[in-house]
């Protein structure tokens, strides 16, 4: 590639944050789906000095003297950083004003080598934090352990919620998922989200629209916050109505996709794509396109603790038609400038039934989930279970919280030592799978009837007990 201009300004984009972990320095962007790479710390040292006050020959200059090394060997760092995180860097005419002042010296330092198995983060870099467990609605298809619209609930307030941010912000935080229940029932939610951005942690959240309405979506706008997350699951008013078991409830999520839209927010949807609607999915992917949804989900249907129901899982033969349809309508939708988040292949939609493919529990390596009251706990599916709460933040801060004694015999549960007398016990691949993470506690607890500590999780070919998820 063609070396930059010597005389133009790098500077970080004000998304960007770079924070030191023992076994290198990741680099990632505040968001609502953030990538994190680690790197090693001597190109962080460069990436710091990219605050917009000196120009590349500049920074040149100052690699050279920081590493005590020729401007020739400095040269090629620099453009080496430039090129591998180009679109991370504005490059600037000007001198700017500093947006974000790191201390190249912090990123000076040898990285430890990354222990086997689960590697856990010195503090959460996401957060969802559960703002009510109450829902007007009752959607058959729940994961939630909810409440009632008109329940009692005790809530961690905006002061607290202020200063839980703030300590969110210094730590370097991606995001907080403002999550439900139904987060917009919080007369509050716009000045929540209002101290989430001030203190320059990305909030994002998804609503069903029930409490919606068109002064709602003004008091969010002004807080600065420009994206929302609309459920809709069908284009037939009394199919949703069904689904959510509440009458009403179609027209009010259509309106509340149009006022967003209206207003110009980012909207993107989530639909659930269970037995009763994958028939009408690839119908209501279209429309969403042509209204001008930007992102479109489609969540499988996953097995609830709270509302069992074999009967939502679709066939393999349903998902087949489904995949089939949503082939011929992609690049339509594509050419609208929506994104479609699906399903693309049998194997892909059941990867995740397998220990090989499923995802390591970031509930325990990398986010934090926190309940209402404060409590802090290791998964959202597992609601108010005491087993799992390690901490609470209406008492303790984020870090206090995440190095808590409870999280850390949660954790000593993923050890070797505890699966004696288990298949996992002696099994060649219990590092690459248990070591890293991959049991997964809500699955146990799902076919196990509680958390049972040294037991093979329901995926492994080695468990006694299985779970249905996904297909019929």
């Amino acid at each position: 590639n063609k070396d930059p201009p010597p005389l133009l300004f790098p500077i970080l984009r004000k998304e960007v944050r770079l924070r030191k972990e023992d076994f290198g320095v990741l680099v990632y962007e505040v968001g609502e789906r953030p990538e994190f790479k680690i790197v090693n710390p001597s190109k962080a040292v460069i990436l710091s000095l990219m605050d917009g006050s000196m120009n590349i020959k500049e920074l040149k200059e100052a690699v050279a003297y920081i590493f005590n090394s020729s401007i020739e060997e400095a040269d090629e760092a620099v453009n080496s950083v430039l090129d591998e995180f180009s679109d991370l860097i504005e490059l600037r005419k000007e001198k700017v004003q500093i947006r974000r002042r790191y201390d190249p010296q912090n990123f000076i330092y040898k990285p430890k080598k990354p222990k086997k198995g689960l590697i856990r983060y010195k503090a959460p870099l996401r957060m969802a934090l559960v703002l009510t467990r109450r829902c007007p609605l009752d959607c058959i298809y729940c994961y939630a352990d909810k409440l009632n619209a008109s329940d009692p609930e005790k809530t961690l307030g905006l002061e607290r919620l202020k200063e839980i941010f703030e300590e969110a912000g210094s730590l370097g935080m991606s995001d907080v998922y403002l999550a439900g229940g139904e987060p917009l029932l919080r007369k509050d939610f716009p000045e929540v989200a209002k101290i989430a951005l001030d203190a320059g942690v990305y909030p994002h959240t998804s609503t069903k629209g029930w409490p919606v309405t068109e002064e709602l979506v003004k008091r969010i706008a002004e807080t600065g916050m420009d994206s929302m997350q609309v459920s809709i699951d069908t284009l037939d008013p009394k199919l949703q109505d069904m689904l959510t078991q509440r009458v009403g409830s179609h027209v009010r999520m259509v309106r509340t996709l149009q006022l967003f839209l209206k207003a110009g927010f980012k909207v993107s949807t989530n639909t659930v794509i269970c037995s009763y609607n994958i028939s009408e999915v690839p119908d209501l992917v279209k429309w969403l396109a042509e209204q001008g949804v930007s992102e479109i989900n489609l969540s499988p249907y996953s097995f609830s603790i709270y509302k069992p129901r074999d009967d939502l899982f679709p066939t393999i033969e349903q998902y087949e038609v489904l995949i089939s349809e949503l082939d011929k309508v992609e690049a339509e939708v594509m050419e609208r400038g929506a994104i479609l988040h699906r399903p693309k292949s049998i194997e892909g939609l059941l990867s995740g039934l397998t220990m090989e493919g499923a995802p390591g529990c970031g509930g325990i390596t990398l986010g934090m989930i926190v309940l209402p009251d404060g409590r802090v706990t290791i998964c959202e599916r597992l609601g108010v279970n005491p087993d799992f709460i390690y901490g609470d933040l209406s008492k303790q801060s984020i870090v206090e919280a995440w190095n808590s004694s409870r999280i850390e015999e949660i954790l000593a549960t993923f050890n070797r030592e505890n699966f004696k007398g288990s298949p996992c016990y002696s099994c060649e691949t219990f590092e690459k799978c248990v070591g890293a993470g991959k049991l997964c506690y809500f699955r146990i607890v799902a076919a196990y009837g509680g958390m049972k500590v040294g037991v093979p999780d329901p995926l492994c070919p080695m468990s006694p007990v299985r779970i249905k998820d996904i297909v019929r």
